[in-house]
């Protein structure tokens, strides 16, 4: 309980302390502010929660409704289907390795090249390849398409450059 302070006198006006009729103490008061605003606070957190949990479960259901996604294959997966064999041809011996593959299709003439920069790392698997062609550097060699499957395909950073050769026809990209 706060002091009664008595009141002071302003011309004919008696001014008051403005806590002195209430039963509770200043303490107290702010304390109970505090524990009603924190109150507050938690409240407008789990309400924001159940807003991004109805939005997600929206959206879930939304994904559940679209049919699936089907990717066409590109021209260089279709060879890749058709072809057993792929002409490997080394082009530089740098720091950084430039391969060049060839891919053939017997069946309609069709030539699909597409190059590679392999680190050091991925040349050293490598190895027993790179020593062949290191002397003459322009050997071709036909090598099964699922070594190249399990060793290259799997190395994220390349990119194919399509271009497809007719017999008796100029180059073209794809």
């Amino acid at each position: 309980m706060s002091k009664r302070i008595r009141p002071k006198v302003r011309g004919k006006k008696e001014v008051f302390d403005e806590w002195e009729h209430m039963d509770i103490d200043r303490n107290e008061q702010k304390a109970g502010l505090k524990r009603r605003a924190r109150r507050w606070k938690e409240i407008q957190r789990e309400v924001k929660l159940q807003k991004v949990l109805e939005k997600k479960a929206i959206n879930n259901a939304d994904k559940m409704k679209l049919p699936p996604k089907t990717r066409q294959p590109t021209p260089l997966e279709e060879a890749w289907l058709r072809c057993d064999y792929v002409l490997f041809h080394m082009l530089t011996r740098s720091a950084y390795q430039t391969l060049e593959w060839i891919r053939i299709n017997d069946v309609e003439g069709y030539k699909y090249i597409y190059k590679i920069v392999m680190s050091p790392n991925m040349m050293n698997n490598i190895s027993y390849y790179v020593d062949y062609f290191a002397e003459g550097g322009t050997v071709d060699k036909l090598i099964p398409k699922n070594i190249i499957m399990g060793k290259y395909m799997k190395y994220r950073g390349y990119k194919p450059i399509i271009k497809v050769k007719r017999k008796g026809e100029e180059e073209y990209d794809v």
